[in-house]
Formats: C-alpha cells, sequence, structure tokens
C-alpha cells in the first residue's frame, strides 16, 4: 500500500530575521530585498523579514519587501507590546500578503501561579491587538520545549481562542532530543484542540515549530514534528540563525526527498542559488 500523501508542507524563511542573530551576520536593506524576491521564486510560503518594533532598518526593509512581493507572506515579528504590534502593522501595510508574528516566554515554571494568569492574559490581549491589523496571526510559544507542559498547552489554547491562526512551538536553546521533542508534540496534538473536529483543514490552527541546532538535531527534530502532525516548518538558508543556527532549509528538503508522503512546492533547483547569494552576503560582513 502506497503511503498517505499529506497536505504540502508550509514553509516559512526567517533567513531575513533570525539569521542576523548569528555571530557576525548582518544584511543591508537590498541584500534583503533580493534574497526575499529568491525565496518567492522558489516558493517559499513564509518569509520573516525583521523585527521592525526594535530595529529601524527592519522597519525599512519590511516595508520595501512588503511592496514588491506578490505571492509569499511577508513576515514581521512582534513582542506583545502595543507599540511593536502596532509597528509591525504599519511596516507590513503594502503587503498583499501579511502576518505579524508575536511572542511569550512560556518557561515559567519558578514563576508563582498569579504571574502565569498575567502571562496568559498578555497572550489574549496581544494576539486579539495583532488580529485587529492582520488576519494572518501566528503566536510563537518561545522556550517551549523547557516548560511546564500542562501551562504550555494552556497558553496555547489561549492564542487559539484569541484568533492565533498559526501556533509556533519553539525549541528556543535547541536541547531537546528527537525524541523528547516528539514527545512533546504527540501531547500537543492529544490535548489541544487546533479548531475542533469539524472545522475544514483550511480553518483549523497550524501548528508550527521553530528548531535551533545547538546539538545539531534542528532538521531531525523538524521532520519529526511532522510526523506528528504539525504543518508549517520554521527553518533558514544555510541554516542561519542565532548561536548555532536554525533548521537548514536544503537539509530538510534532501530528508524529505525520501518520504513520498509529503509534498514539497518548493523549487528545489533555486537551493544552490539561494545559498550562494546568502554566503556571498554574509561572508562581506
Amino acid at each position: 500500500m502506497s503511503p498517505q500523501i499529506q497536505d504540502p508542507i508550509i514553509f516559512l524563511d526567517t533567513t531575513l530575521r533570525d539569521g542576523e542573530l548569528m555571530a557576525g551576520v548582518s544584511m543591508t536593506v537590498l541584500d534583503k530585498i533580493e534574497i526575499a524576491v529568491l525565496l518567492e521564486t522558489m516558493g517559499v510560503d513564509a518569509i520573516e523579514v525583521g523585527y521592525p518594533g526594535q530595529i529601524e532598518q527592519d522597519f525599512e526593509a519590511v516595508q520595501e519587501i512588503a511592496a514588491q512581493l506578490k505571492t509569499a507572506t511577508v513576515c514581521a515579528l512582534a513582542g506583545a507590546a502595543e507599540a511593536e504590534i502596532v509597528k509591525a502593522a504599519a511596516a507590513l501595510a503594502p503587503a498583499q500578503n501579511a502576518r505579524i508574528h508575536t511572542y511569550a516566554s512560556v518557561n515559567l515554571k519558578a514563576q508563582a501561579k498569579r504571574d502565569r494568569k498575567s502571562v496568559l492574559a498578555t497572550i489574549q490581549e496581544s494576539v486579539a491587538l495583532a488580529r485587529t491589523y492582520c488576519d494572518d496571526v501566528e503566536w510563537k510559544a518561545f522556550d517551549a520545549t523547557r516548560s511546564d507542559p500542562d501551562f504550555l498547552c494552556l497558553a496555547m489554547e489561549n492564542a487559539i481562542a484569541a484568533g492565533a491562526t498559526t501556533i509556533n512551538i519553539a525549541d528556543s536553546l535547541g536541547l531537546a532530543s528527537t525524541e523528547e521533542f516528539s514527545q512533546l508534540m504527540h501531547l500537543i496534538f492529544g490535548r489541544v484542540s487546533c479548531g475542533g473536529e469539524t472545522s475544514s483543514r483550511e480553518n483549523r490552527t497550524i501548528i508550527s515549530v521553530h528548531c535551533h541546532d545547538d546539538l545539531g538535531l534542528a532538521a531531525a527534530n523538524s521532520i519529526a514534528a511532522l510526523h506528528c502532525g504539525a504543518r508549517q516548518l520554521e527553518c533558514s538558508i544555510n541554516g542561519l540563525g542565532a548561536r548555532k543556527g536554525n533548521a537548514d532549509l536544503a537539509s530538510i528538503v534532501e530528508r524529505l526527498a525520501q518520504s513520498p508522503q509529503y509534498q514539497i512546492r518548493l523549487n528545489t533547483s533555486l537551493l544552490p542559488q539561494l545559498s550562494q547569494r546568502v554566503a556571498q552576503t554574509t561572508a562581506t560582513r
């Protein structure tokens, strides 16, 4: 019996945002525009350009790229503060397809229950505010793999109830083994409703993963999450990202080539060109 074909994988590329967190990496606005155009041409679904609420040059980059791209979703990171969300929305205003990506830390093991209530309220308020500006809102559970699973699931439910269309489970320090990450993802899918069994696939909240490569497991953990039910993978060209980097897009594509049940809607022939362009940019800084 042939394997069941899964929904196409959604790829979010964070080379332009998280990639700049790697030591020695810096990109000009022009660099970001050229790389974003290549990513869109390759067929990447969402491109995370920067953090406009914190970095003025990122505001310009998000705005310029938002005005140029036609098919890819342009994504801007924002903290929970109202000012950051408003600034991200302003930068994304020219986009045909826009996403605000907000976040909160869920590793609160040492904090009192009253602090957890405050965090949950902040999650609800920030996601709801982002939805007033943008129909596509992603909420990141920062440091999810080191959090209390009960609180993580509760935080996810609050974000979904507030209108998050994508929930991002982040192994922010890259310390989870593949077995640990798989166990967490199975727990999430067993406990958190993403819209109800009667909801159409299109109307259900997408579960995404963002894996760092500190243990060299980012690609393996990302693929393990797919097996558990995740639909979006967050990655970067050449594995750029904070510390040891993010899941490398080319590595994920290569591994998935052996898994015919997964659909990849990318023109992978452009990966060498993108890799070279990003390498040239980062080598000259």
